[in-house]
């Protein structure tokens, strides 16, 4: 199953991406959001630095208006011809009347010392009367556009500016005062930066909590797929699994009920199988006997030999039928209904190898037997004794060999019983599937050996049983070999 089918992949990956678009979202919202603050806020301040440098004005237009009163008041006290006798007050009042500074002392405003600091070199203002006369500017030098009044944003001094322009309420001058844009746009870049950052070291961390809360919640769906999982071919029995959730139910309930249909299918083959073996087994008999009688009697006749082709073929199908009899025997068996009987192997063995011992005979096969005489088992004998009779005689069947070795030891905790030939061994067309029921090698069929593809399959399902092991090899050369690996 590829990652991309699975649900808990698909899910996180989802997450990952709503939570990714998410962050992006915040992110964007945190950049516009303090845009606008910044942006109100430092217009606000252009706006307030205008009002300020007009009451300066102000203020200063008045103590000029005060100095101008002082030296009328003066004048009209004190007669010209006195005022000759004092030059220096005569020129400072002169001066005064005539709007210019020309007395010893300059009258001026006082200057800020110049400083370095970007932010507050990134501030400069002018004010203009409307004559074209600068009345007030800062030391920078740069030349702000007086219009449009209110805000705008403009380029000059290569840079990008945002410019606050109003009238003066004298009517007479214009004030302008203007900010670089790129320190509004880096403070708030740092802002941004400042309140993502925590947001994208967090991210792992909201990862992790997520891929530990979907894996906790998908524990159900693994509890029920490892019980599933661990369950016998054989057992058809409904799950019984408690804290299901909702959402499994139909699941769970959709299984029971195949689980149902299966066992019903299983038991109504096994009495189907079972019933017709035994209907055919009374015919086939009779039918033999006849066959047998009919041969006595034409021995010399030219039928002789369609009565033995009929006779191998009625001999066959009681095999089908006997060897389906015990396939539908061993079917209906569960492991836990075995019963164990104890018994010597060396004893045993015998006894199978002196039921086999005449068709080995007839085929001129050797049969020997390397079992320890003192080797006991634990075991269902009559299960494990037609497992071992269906391996001796297949291989003295099918192996074409001139030796067969049946072989037992105990290793560890297991018993191997091994049958081993010098023959052909198994066809590569057969041998990734011996155990299949009716699977015949094409050289079988072709050779007319009498099998029907049951033996090794009636094997498997008594290892199943057992809860052995059964493994089929060919040779390095030739020949091959069963072995049967059953727990003591």
């Amino acid at each position: 199953m590829s990652e991309s089918s699975s649900i808990r992949v698909r899910l996180l990956q989802t997450l990952s991406v709503v939570l990714s678009v998410g962050l992006l979202l915040i992110a964007a919202a945190i950049f516009l959001s303090s845009s606008r603050e910044i942006n109100e806020v430092y217009d606000a301040n252009l706006q307030r630095a205008a009002i300020t440098l007009e009451k300066l004005l102000l203020h200063e237009e008045g103590e000029h208006d005060a100095y101008v009163a002082q030296a009328k008041l003066i004048q009209n006290e004190i007669p010209p011809e006195q005022l000759k006798n004092y030059p220096v007050l005569s020129a400072n009042l002169d001066a005064i009347l005539r709007n210019t500074l020309e007395a010893n002392e300059s009258v001026y405003l006082p200057q800020l010392e110049k400083r370095d600091d970007e932010y507050v070199n990134a501030l400069v203002f002018t004010v203009k009367h409307d004559d074209g006369t600068v009345l007030l500017a800062d030391d920078s030098g740069i030349q702000i556009p007086m219009e449009p009044l209110g805000y705008s944003r403009q380029a000059f001094a290569n840079q990008e500016w945002r410019v606050f322009v109003e009238r003066g309420l004298d009517k007479h001058s214009t004030i302008a005062v203007a900010e670089r844009v790129d320190m509004r746009d880096e403070l708030i870049w740092y802002i941004t930066l400042d309140s993502v950052i925590p947001l994208l070291i967090g991210f792992p961390l909201m990862l992790m909590i997520i891929i530990t809360t979907i894996n906790y919640h998908f524990r159900p769906i693994t509890k029920v797929a490892e019980v599933v999982r661990l369950r016998r071919a054989d057992d058809h029995e409904s799950l019984q699994i408690t804290d299901v959730p909702e959402e499994l139910m139909p699941m769970v309930k959709a299984l029971n009920a195949l689980f149902q249909r299966v066992s019903l299918a299983i038991v109504r083959e096994r009495q189907f199988t079972s019933e017709a073996a035994h209907e055919l087994r009374t015919p086939l008999a009779a039918l033999k006997t006849n066959v047998q009688v009919a041969m006595g009697r034409l021995e010399h006749s030219p039928a002789q030999d369609d009565l033995v082709a009929i006779d191998n073929g009625i001999t066959r199908l009681s095999a089908v039928v006997d060897q389906l009899l015990i396939i539908a025997r061993v079917d209906s068996l569960e492991s836990a209904q075995l019963p164990r009987e104890h018994f010597n192997v060396h004893q045993f063995c015998s006894n199978v190898i002196g039921d086999v011992a005449q068709i080995a005979y007839e085929q001129q096969i050797e049969l020997s037997l390397v079992v320890d005489e003192s080797l006991q088992l634990s075991q269902h004998q009559a299960l494990l004794e037609i497992a071992l009779r269906n391996l001796l005689e297949n291989a003295i069947k099918h192996a074409h060999a001139s030796q067969i070795e049946l072989t037992a030891n105990q290793t560890g905790q297991q018993l191997i019983l091994k049958v081993m030939d010098d023959g052909v061994g198994f066809a590569d067309d057969i041998l990734s599937n011996a155990t299949e029921r009716f699977s015949r090698g094409r050289s079988t069929q072709a050779e007319g050996v009498t099998g029907v593809g049951l033996g090794l399959a009636i094997v498997k399902r008594i290892a199943q049983l057992m809860n052995a092991e059964l493994t089929i090899e060919n040779g390095c050369e030739k020949g091959a070999s069963v072995t049967l690996i059953i727990p003591l």
